[in-house]
């Protein structure tokens, strides 16, 4: 997944397959990523070793926010025939600029059973039924497929 951001490195963070056949995810930033697992309220940093994310998980990159960025971008990870859950606002994120905790967020929602749509109007990012979002109203959303 390729996202156009100041505080985000080309390659910012890694998903694959364990040798197990789980799905894990490691950081490879100097900006951090977050990860709040299923079933948890808090977002905590990823370290650079591989960690297993669940269904239900969010991913929220980049954690430590340049000056004049603005944004940060977060995805939920949904496995085989899970709902897709709908990634938080920026309110819900609970996070000051250098990624810190601020609060316990409020569980994950089901997103809209509508089918992701690969991109969202500016005024519409947030709110919609698709598996990323961004932290800043009128930034741009969009489905990942």
């Amino acid at each position: 997944v390729v996202v156009k951001h100041e505080g985000i490195s080309n390659a910012h963070a890694e998903l694959s397959l364990s040798e197990a056949g789980e799905l894990v995810v490691k950081d490879l930033s100097s900006n951090g990523t977050g990860l709040r697992p299923a079933g948890s309220g808090s977002i905590e940093r990823l370290t650079k070793d591989a960690r297993t994310i669940q269904s239900g998980a969010l991913v929220v990159l980049p954690l430590k926010l340049k000056k004049r960025s603005g944004l940060r971008y977060c995805f939920t990870v949904s496995i085989g025939d899970e709902p897709l859950l709908r990634p938080p606002d920026a309110a819900e994120l609970l996070l000051d600029s250098a990624g810190n905790s601020t609060g316990s967020a409020p569980p994950l929602q089901p997103a809209a059973s509508k089918a992701p749509e690969a991109a969202k109007a500016p005024e519409a990012a947030g709110q919609s039924s698709s598996s990323s979002s961004s932290d800043e109203a009128g930034a741009p959303g969009g489905g990942l497929p």
